[in-house]
């Protein structure tokens, strides 16, 4: 699967099944102008996106590809643009989420069509900006999801 985001007055997420060459879906994002951040959950079937509103307010909107719909959707008031700049799925959650960003870290639950964050603010100097790695999930293990690099047999020295 390949998703993209616009940038534009009404921003879109569209997606492809990149093994048949086909699109998937295309699903426009509300009271969104900008998609800067995607994630697939580990069954692929949603995914969470991270865009700016055009009065430059951070949304969050996790999508159900197959129904082409929108599962949840929040907007951040009171934050600075950009602020969340990584968004990662809990392993084999659809309705879990974690953010990351400068001084922010949230812990997102969905419950209908809202999202509950946890929030855990960031205030120590030393810790400017957060991105998140997660360990791999079992999609990551196929050798067609890994980087060329890591599918090629090394020579062993004598």
């Amino acid at each position: 699967m390949l998703a993209l985001g616009t940038s534009e007055f009404k921003a879109h997420i569209h997606v492809w099944d990149i093994s048949h060459n086909t699109k998937v879906s295309s699903i426009p994002l509300p009271n969104s102008s900008l998609v800067y951040a995607l994630k697939f959950s580990s069954n692929t079937r949603h995914l969470a996106a991270i865009a700016l509103s055009k009065h430059f307010k951070q949304t969050i909107a996790v999508i159900d590809i197959q129904e082409q719909s929108i599962v949840a959707f929040t907007t951040l008031l009171h934050t600075l643009a950009y602020k969340i700049r990584d968004v990662e799925f809990y392993p084999e959650s659809t309705s879990r989420l974690v953010t990351a960003g400068i001084q922010h870290l949230s812990l997102w639950k969905i419950g209908g069509k809202y999202m509950k964050a946890h929030c855990f603010d960031l205030t120590m100097t030393r810790y400017k900006d957060c991105l998140l790695y997660t360990s791999p999930s079992p999609r990551d293990l196929s050798t067609s999801r890994m980087p060329s690099s890591a599918c090629k047999k090394k020579n062993k020295q004598k």
